[in-house]
């Protein structure tokens, strides 16, 4: 990642549970972030990150000590993220990219939300192949770039 430029990172659900709840995947999100001039993500990110840690928790993959201290990075995690608000106008624009890309209506808000976001480049972190593919479709860059499958 070069700094002629500022990053921005829009982060999604998938990404922030890797990071929160030390998936094997969460030293390289720590990088993401820590080279970003800012972190981006929907209003709904904080409610979707505690279901999926909680799911995690009733699953058997976290424990309850570990829920609780995935609840505590997210706490701060999100501290420092901007949010970008989920309107009609945001709804609307995600119902479209559902139906253009074939999301689920999390994804489709998701990239409705990092294509809201005003910056000269916005790199979308991402482990929903779905939502990346969608992502570099739409002329956004994708961090895992191993996620997105390369078009012959």
């Amino acid at each position: 990642m070069d700094g002629s430029t500022t990053m921005t990172v829009y982060a999604d659900t998938t990404a922030v549970v890797e990071r929160v709840a030390d998936g094997w995947r969460a030293d390289l999100l720590e990088e993401v972030w820590a080279a970003a001039g800012r972190v981006v993500a929907a209003a709904t990110l904080y409610p979707e990150v505690r279901s999926c840690v909680r799911v995690r928790q009733v699953d058997g993959v976290l424990d309850e000590a570990g829920a609780a201290a995935a609840i505590e990075r997210l706490d701060e995690l999100v501290a420092d993220v901007e949010l970008v608000a989920v309107d009609a106008t945001l709804a609307g624009r995600a119902a479209e990219l559902a139906e253009r890309h074939g999301l689920d209506s999390d994804a489709a808000l998701h990239l409705a939300a990092a294509l809201a976001v005003d910056a000269p480049r916005v790199v979308v972190a991402t482990f929903d192949p779905g939502l990346a593919q969608a992502a570099v479709e739409a002329g956004l860059a994708v961090i895992p770039q191993a996620r997105v499958a390369v078009a012959a």
